[in-house]
């Protein structure tokens, strides 16, 4: 067999492997079909027209990036393509139904846009509005893929699909508002943790242009699996190696109880520039969990102080640690009449100061007074109706009303939050906090599930970002050190200006003195894909099945 046969067979493998969009066949062509299925899915024929190998040159258009390589094409590969997909069981209308719908399925997921509008708002009307019009807009792109060829392959070279191409290219928050390059960020990150799911291939280790565009691989550096404990750890002690064993199992167990034990994990750089992630991480950020917020802080540790004195107690710890729940942003907005517009951390130090005039026997002012009654009924627990009701309606409406939970370790005290991240391909994330009051330390873990809306998608793998444990001095504040270690920074700030790959694999140049962040959205705009002929095949099939479906509806109408 010469090598020519041998690649062509190769590429027939793949294309065979690659047509198969269900979960179940994807397993199929992972090495698992039966007999039966060959049948289903392989052609009677096989290369009927023969070969006519015919040698040119690629790789030369115009790109200054890689010398002319000579290569070989068969002039008979696209009837004998077509003679076999014409005479493949799979492809029969009764077959051939159900793959168009996998492939509308698969064009919806990843359609579906990053940002959302007001799905964080707290009002469960408004985020439904901004869930149906993302769901929309994806469907719409999905049904016009099935009839495009050009679109199809676009999205298969991409690893995208239109609708999330084109808010990478033109970001704008909610009501064009916001950080529009958090959403950039966060749109290439989320659009290759889809297709990763999709496809199990790792992040950035799948053949798309969006597994190589610098915005993902300055900030996933490395991937693993859940079910693996040696990746876990090292995920979580990749910042910090010596590490408190108690610590480390503490977070292992915390991590693989909340996201899952099985699926991808991504590790995430706390040194990108273009997140927030690290800064979350140790409380430097204002979206950072509350918790966190209140640790890092000097002033606000001094509030405390100022009230319990210099060495609190065990208990102490854990009242103040217990506080936390009353500070997070959908408490604060139920009570917005008590607080108005107060800063949490305003509201902090008013609360403190009462407690330290309750103490000392003077007089409470009325905000004061307000501020403690308020806080004081958010810890106290719910009973009867009020405590099931909380855990079926939103928490915009009715948040479950006691203290953070605070566990003890050794001598250090565990929690966890729930805060909404900056960085838009997460939302809503986990903080695992461990304090240590003996050392005057806190560690810190985040991590998230990727979802779309709140769930994996149907058929594809689950997958868990976390940015790995962090350590910081409690009241350090900024003479403490920062979140991004100024080596760390540097090395993924070369990753992020080297756009070799995205020009291999886009074939379009960058240009003289064109950023990298311009160059990543002139390669989002202007790629297009080149189908092949099964491509054009399908489309060309769906197009027939529209028709006839179109004018089934049409004869009915006539009949009535």
């Amino acid at each position: 067999m010469s090598d020519f046969q041998k690649k062509r067979q190769e590429y027939m493998a793949i294309r065979k492997g690659a047509s198969r969009t269900t979960p179940f066949a994807r397993e199929q062509a992972r090495g698992q079909a039966s007999a039966a299925m060959d049948l289903v899915f392989d052609s009677p024929l096989e290369n009927p027209f023969g070969s006519m190998p015919q040698t040119v040159y690629a790789g030369s258009e115009g790109i200054p990036m890689s010398a002319p390589r000579k290569t070989e094409i068969d002039l008979m590969a696209p009837l004998n393509f077509g003679a076999e997909e014409l005479t493949t069981p799979a492809n029969v209308p009764f077959v051939a139904g159900p793959r168009m719908l996998a492939r509308a399925g698969n064009a919806f997921v990843e359609n579906i846009p990053t940002q959302l509008d007001n799905f964080y708002s707290g009002n469960p009307l408004k985020k439904a509005t901004g869930m149906l019009k993302g769901t929309a807009q994806a469907t719409g792109a999905a049904t016009s893929e099935l009839l495009s060829p050009l679109t199809m392959a676009t999205r298969r070279e991409v690893g995208t699909g239109p609708i999330r191409t084109r808010e990478f290219d033109v970001a704008k928050g909610a009501e064009g508002k916001t950080n529009v390059g958090s959403i950039r960020e966060g749109n290439i990150k989320a659009s290759a943790a889809l297709r990763s799911q999709a496809t199990g291939e790792g992040v950035g280790q799948g053949d798309s242009l969006i597994d190589v565009f610098p915005m993902l691989k300055r900030d996933a550096v490395e991937v693993g699996r859940l079910e693996n404990p040696s990746d876990v750890k090292k995920a979580l002690t990749a910042d910090n190696p010596d590490l408190p064993e108690d610590v480390v199992n503490r977070a292992t167990n915390h991590l693989l109880e909340s996201q899952g034990r099985e699926g991808q994990l991504v590790t995430r750089n706390r040194a990108t520039s273009g997140t927030s992630l690290g800064p979350e991480a140790i409380g430097q950020a204002t979206t950072s969990a509350v918790g966190l917020r209140t640790l890092y802080n000097p002033e606000r540790m001094k509030s405390w102080y100022n009230a319990v004195g210099d060495n609190p107690s065990t208990e102490q710890w854990k009242e103040m640690l217990g506080l936390f729940s009353a500070f997070e942003r959908d408490f604060l907005l139920q009570n917005k009449k008590v607080f108005d517009d107060m800063p949490s951390s305003t509201i902090w130090d008013t609360y403190w100061q009462a407690k330290k005039n309750q103490k000392t026997g003077r007089k409470l002012g009325k905000k004061q007074q307000d501020t403690v009654q308020t806080i004081e009924k958010q810890m106290k627990k719910q009973t009867g109706l009020r405590r099931y009701l909380s855990k079926v309606i939103p928490n915009a409406l009715m948040k479950p009303s006691g203290p953070s939970v605070v566990r003890e370790m050794n001598g250090k005290l565990v929690l966890q939050q729930s805060f909404a991240s900056a960085t838009k391909d997460l939302g809503g994330m986990n903080a695992f906090i461990v304090v240590d009051p003996k050392k005057g330390e806190f560690y810190s873990m985040l991590s998230d599930g990727h979802d779309l809306m709140g769930a994996t998608p149907v058929g594809y793998e689950d997958l868990v970002n976390v940015l790995p444990i962090q350590k910081y001095k409690i009241g350090g504040g900024k003479e403490a050190g920062g979140a991004r270690p100024k080596a760390e920074l540097e090395a993924s700030t070369k990753v992020f200006e080297d756009t070799s790959e995205l020009e291999r694999r886009s074939r379009i140049p960058k240009r003289k003195g064109e950023s990298s962040t311009a160059y990543q959205r002139r390669v989002m705009r202007d790629f297009r894909g080149t189908p092949t002929a099964k491509e054009d095949l399908e489309a060309l099939m769906n197009t027939g099945m529209a028709a006839s479906a179109g004018g089934m509806l049409t004869r009915r109408e006539e009949e009535r």
